[in-house]
């Protein structure tokens, strides 16, 4: 068990590097002059609802944010039962595991290099309680981001993991335009998946799976 987490903790390091090597489209806005991004994000942590699905969330921003005018690819990160809370008193469930334990630890590198590019990310944790989130919940999210933090719409990733896991399947394959890529892990759905499978290939979404024999 200890090294299956180790192993987890290793993939979600590099889901952000993955994603953005499997899932990049164009971007066809001028550069403006360049912001290294040197140090971890900023961990804002949310204490509000956004929909009736989730309650609350954390936020990693990058350090310069608000010196540019640049669009910043957004990932979001669903967790597992585990982390469910109100989200308030609770949110800081969110740190136990997955991503939003790496933004409370500031592990997450802050500059991804991708074809001679720098990236930095913008990174949404949601805590969710109760009900499982629906696709139009997680869509709704994402607009919620969209109106709060300057997004480029064409660089939008969902990971997630075990119940988020299956979130992020039944959510790419409802919406797959809405994604630039996806990385569920041990989250497959079991219902109708041919079908959503053909969705998600129709829209040519990236997909980057890991489901373990005892998940």
């Amino acid at each position: 068990l200890q090294n299956q987490v180790s192993m987890l903790k290793n993939l979600l390091y590099f889901i952000p590097l993955g994603l953005l090597f499997i899932g990049c489209k164009k971007d066809s806005s001028p550069p403006e002059p360049e912001i290294l991004e040197t140090e971890p994000v900023l961990l804002v942590k949310v204490k509000r609802p956004v929909n009736a699905a989730f309650a609350g969330y954390y936020a990693g921003i990058p350090v310069h944010y608000n010196e540019t005018t640049r669009k910043y690819p957004l990932l979001i990160g669903l967790h597992g039962l585990g982390q469910r809370g109100e989200g308030n008193r609770q949110l800081d469930l969110l740190a136990d595991a997955g991503l939003g334990r790496l933004l409370a630890l500031r592990k997450l590198p802050p500059n991804f290099v991708v074809n001679g590019r720098n990236f930095s990310f913008i990174y949404i944790c949601p805590q969710f309680g109760g009900a499982t989130p629906t696709p139009e919940q997680v869509l709704n999210l994402i607009d919620t981001i969209k109106n709060k933090y300057r997004i480029d719409l064409s660089r939008i990733y969902l990971t997630g993991l075990s119940v988020g896991g299956v979130i992020t399947t039944e959510s790419a394959s409802k919406f797959p335009r809405t994604f630039a890529a996806i990385a569920p892990l041990a989250g497959v759905s079991n219902m109708d998946v041919i079908t959503k499978c053909r969705s998600m290939a129709k829209a040519r979404l990236a997909v980057w799976a890991f489901h373990n024999d005892k998940d």
